[in-house]
């Protein structure tokens, strides 16, 4: 059986250490949620 608490405990550390090692793609994502869908580039 899977422990959900325990998933996003550990989902929670590595989202974290992401950001830490590279700040520059979290600035990006920031910047791309203004002029975009949900951060993605949609098509009309």
């Amino acid at each position: 059986m899977i422990d959900r608490t325990r998933l996003a405990g550990l989902r929670v550390i590595e989202e974290e250490r992401f950001v830490a090692l590279h700040p520059r793609s979290g600035a990006l994502a920031e910047q791309a949620r203004g002029p975009l869908l949900a951060g993605v580039p949609m098509r009309g």
